[in-house]
């Protein structure tokens, strides 16, 4: 394995760990998420309720309920590129634009069913980038956990990134100076 394939696969794991973790966070219904190679991805992450979701953005349905369903599943598209971002450029939460990324069309895509005008999409959009930002930020450990086992074995269900989550995030709280491995700006007096 060389050097760029190996930084590669650690980077698809921490990529795909944050989706997972963001699904186990905002209880979206985390089936598996996997890092193992196919000829479209290098890993990905399922969700149970998704396919309930789309049918009801195609009957029209923009309900508050679907809204708030639309807002998490924003977040949980955008998390592995926040979390990507935040290992090139560490996580620098002043900065609000998203990167452009498959992850980032998606969102996008996901967001005109329930905005009315191109400003309203885009606010909308670098709003919940904002809000995964903030939502890597304060799950580096779990994060960083699940990516360590996808790296280990390759494939974790939804039950056992949980578990894998909620036992770094308890490690985490009894060892604070080990809760960050990246390093986030922040601005004076916050």
């Amino acid at each position: 394995m060389t050097e760029q394939e190996l930084t590669s696969t650690e980077m698809a794991a921490f990529h795909e760990a944050a989706h997972a973790v963001a699904a186990y966070v905002l209880e979206l219904g985390l089936s598996d998420v996997h890092i193992l190679k196919d000829d479209e991805y290098l890993g990905q992450t399922h969700i149970e309720l998704l396919e309930e979701l789309f049918s009801a953005l195609e009957e029209g349905d923009v309900s508050d309920s679907t809204r708030l369903q639309v807002e998490r599943h924003i977040i949980l598209s955008l998390a592995g590129t926040a979390a990507e971002d935040a290992i090139r450029r560490g996580l620098n939460l002043e900065s609000p634009y998203p990167p452009s990324s498959g992850d980032w069309r998606t969102a996008d895509q996901l967001a005109t069913h329930v905005t009315r005008s191109e400003l309203e999409r885009q606010t909308f959009v670098i709003w919940l980038w904002v809000r995964t930002r903030e939502l890597v930020a304060s799950h580096v450990p779990a994060i960083n956990a699940v990516a360590s086992e996808l790296l280990r074995i390759g494939w974790l269900s939804g039950q056992e990134v949980g578990k894998i989550a909620s036992e770094a995030t308890r490690e985490a709280a009894k060892n604070p100076k080990d809760r960050y491995q990246l390093t986030i700006v922040r601005r004076k007096g916050s």
